[in-house]
């Protein structure tokens, strides 16, 4: 996605700096006598190379992606509480006795927080898509974070 972003920027960097099409008759015609054009006549071309997104487009995916963020730190938070002095089965986050204690809560907010961060830096400038791939990812870790949370809420001490 950090690729898709440079790629777009130099498109709209060089496309700034390199002249418009124009007729060869505006150009000095077929005797070359002049390279640059004579009138600022352009001919557009008949499909845009890059459909940009519009302001509204852009700052519903920026919303979407915001919802979504906020959506999946709720999630975390709820599963987290959900999952307080209980047995915990990853061993990876399972504190001293195999419980959900401070460490537990510790690295699952740390994973949360880079993998937010990460993506926050990928789609920063870029096009909605990335933002909307994000988003999508979110809500379904969310939801996924909401599904364990029932599941710890129904599982005894």
């Amino acid at each position: 996605m950090r690729g898709q972003c440079i790629a777009l920027f130099l498109v709209l960097a060089t496309s700034s700096v390199l002249p418009a099409q124009t007729v060869a008759s505006e150009v000095g015609g077929s005797s070359g006598s002049s390279y640059f054009p004579t009138s600022d006549k352009s001919i557009e071309p008949a499909t845009p190379m890059l459909q940009f997104p519009t302001e509204d487009e852009s700052l519903k995916s920026i919303r979407l992606y915001r919802l979504s963020v906020a959506a999946v730190i709720a999630a975390n938070a709820v599963d987290s509480a959900s999952s307080w002095g209980k047995y915990e089965r990853n061993g990876v986050i399972a504190g001293e006795g195999g419980v959900f204690d401070q460490r537990s809560l510790l690295l699952k907010a740390g994973v949360l927080v880079a993998v937010v961060a990460t993506q926050h830096f990928l789609c920063r400038g870029g096009t909605g898509k990335a933002r909307k791939i994000a988003a999508i990812m979110n809500f379904t870790t969310a939801a996924a974070y909401g599904a364990a949370a029932v599941h710890n809420y129904q599982v005894r001490r």
